[in-house]
């Protein structure tokens, strides 16, 4: 026996949580939320190392990345809730916020405390919450009178309901229950899935001699990312060589286009500039005094030769891509090969050949087009459907856009599904 629900939201993460708290509120409205890991919000707990980095100051098109002919929906979708309303939701609840160069964290600096705020709300509005109960089936149902209503079953029950949210998240955190269901559920119903990859990932690259030397490092760097030798993106900031590639937040901005071109098969490489915020000419003027040095001074190593420029680990790794090694003498360097070292300071390639697994993304990239929802997420495919948060093919950068995304995208698809069903009461 079927047990029924008006509304019925699958998955309580982020969105999922706030979809059902919207649903829910100044409705009366039963409510399900169905959660098939142990306890809901578990993602929440380790979103920004553990201080949940839930939104951003700074709020433009370039943050989210979409299809161009999608952006507008994306950008209506966004504008639909505001930035500043968003942030009043947790204020207005007890949770106060700070601000690190736009980077918005509650004044706590603990995930815990936005967890809190949305399951206190889902127990005030008197949200069912079913934890264990992953949907691994849904179906539409047409009753003799005409009326439709979705079948979800679960591992243990079968539920009932009039409407369903699908706010499954992606692929991104296996560990968290996210292991692409929710796209499987969409496709049952007629949706279309673009290959869902890794995004915000730290990416693997070719080893090469004074690889494992230079695990650990961390430096200021420009990153460009070349596909099929043309520049296809360009950060700049922290990064961190490891023992399998590079990882850091100029990495993770690339990742995703990486991940794009690798799936096409291109030739994915990394440009480093070693040395950013040097301006040209004092760097013209600085490789003129180390060649000059050179050939007063063969006798030193290369490595009192790159003094100060780059950690001795760094040096072994550039050194390393042209067969030398530190300890080298200077004259023993052919002449013509000094002046290509310092240029490898400047623009260090490294060949990317794939990305870490989805346990070390933080989003994913690609999932139900935007064009299959409406602005009120509603599935443009199935009445009754709506679908939110990282399902859709939207992801946002580094920086609190993704939970901005999963929140809002929740909360209007909340209230939208609500609204119908009282619109559905009212013409009956």
């Amino acid at each position: 026996m079927a047990e029924s629900a008006e509304l019925v939201v699958v998955g309580a993460g982020a969105s999922g949580c706030m979809a059902a708290i919207a649903a829910a509120e100044g409705t009366g409205r039963r409510v399900l939320l169905l959660e098939g890991g142990p306890r809901p919000a578990a993602k929440i707990y380790a979103t920004g190392n553990g201080r949940c980095n839930l939104t951003n100051l700074v709020q433009t098109a370039a943050c989210y990345h979409c299809r161009p002919e999608e952006r507008s929906l994306a950008d209506s979708v966004l504008n639909g809730w505001p930035n500043d309303a968003m942030m009043d939701f947790f204020s207005e609840r007890g949770v106060l916020l700070h601000d690190r160069d736009g980077y918005v964290y509650p004044r706590t600096d603990q995930a815990s405390t936005v967890a809190a705020c949305l399951l206190r709300e889902l127990d005030r509005l008197q949200v069912e919450v079913r934890t264990g109960e992953k949907v691994r089936s849904l179906c539409l149902r047409t009753e003799r009178s005409g009326i439709r209503t979705f079948l979800l079953q679960t591992g243990r029950n079968t539920y009932e309901a009039q409407s369903v949210i699908l706010a499954c998240g992606g692929l991104a955190g296996p560990q968290y229950g996210c292991d692409g269901s929710g796209y499987r559920l969409a496709a049952s119903l007629g949706h279309t899935v673009r290959e869902p990859l890794p995004a915000l990932v730290p990416l693997r690259c070719r080893p090469s001699e004074g690889t494992s030397q230079a695990a650990g490092i961390r430096c200021i760097a420009e990153v460009r990312l070349l596909i099929d030798g043309r520049e296809a993106g360009r950060e700049t900031g922290e990064i961190l060589f490891t023992d399998y590639g590079l990882s850091g937040i100029p990495v993770l901005q690339i990742s995703g286009m990486a991940a794009g071109a690798l799936r096409e098969q291109r030739q994915v490489e990394l440009c480093l500039d070693l040395l950013s915020g040097i301006s040209e000419q004092n760097w013209e003027q600085e490789c003129a005094r180390r060649l000059e040095t050179a050939e007063q001074n063969g006798r030193s190593t290369l490595g009192d030769w790159l003094l100060g420029l780059c950690p001795d680990r760094l040096q072994a790794l550039v050194l390393g891509s042209r067969g030398l090694v530190r300890e080298k003498k200077v004259y023993k360097t052919g002449s013509y090969l000094l002046p290509e070292i310092l240029r490898d300071l400047r623009s260090f390639r490294m060949e990317v050949t794939g990305t870490q697994g989805p346990d070390r993304a933080q989003t994913t990239a690609g999932g139900i087009p935007l064009a299959e929802v409406s602005e009120e997420m509603s599935s443009r495919l199935v009445p009754g459907l709506w679908l939110t948060g990282e399902m859709l093919d939207v992801d946002g950068i580094c920086g609190g856009y993704n939970l901005r995304w999963a929140f809002t995208t929740g909360r209007t698809a909340g209230r939208a599904a609500a609204s119908a069903l009282t619109g559905q009461e009212g013409n009956a």
